[in-house]
Order: structure tokens, then sequence, then C-alpha cells
């Protein structure tokens, strides 16, 4: 699936491929850090099908956070 960031106002940012079964880590360009925003995240599905919409996280510089897709 391919990974994207959603911050309101701006359009979505493609962070990476999320391959299935797997787990992927990415590192937030610093534009989505900035302000403190809510910031939802979306995963895309390559070859078709409904997209996964992530609950709004609020993320500051040096968070980790996991965000778990269930199986499509």
């Amino acid at each position: 699936m391919d990974i994207y960031s959603i911050k309101p106002g701006q359009p979505a940012t493609r962070l990476g491929l999320a391959p299935a079964g797997e787990s992927t880590n990415f590192s937030l360009p610093p534009t989505l850090l900035a302000g403190g925003a809510v910031t939802r995240f979306e995963a895309r599905p390559i070859r078709g099908g409904d997209s996964v919409l992530s609950e709004p996280f609020s993320i500051r510089r040096g968070d980790d956070l996991t965000w778990s897709i269930p199986p499509q």
C-alpha cells in the first residue's frame, strides 16, 4: 500500500510503500511536523480497493508512533 500523510489545509504527502504483511518505518519530513497540527495517515491499495484512514495523531519532532493497517 502507498502511505500518505494528510495534514489539514495541505495536499496529501506520499511517505512511501508498505508491503503487505510487513512492518515499515517512515521518517516524516519537517514540513509535516511544523505547527504541531494534527495529522492523519492514509493507506491506498496499489491494485485498487478501499483506502484505510487512520485516527488523528498529534505528533512532534522525535515522536514514534505505530499505526496498524488491518488485512485487506
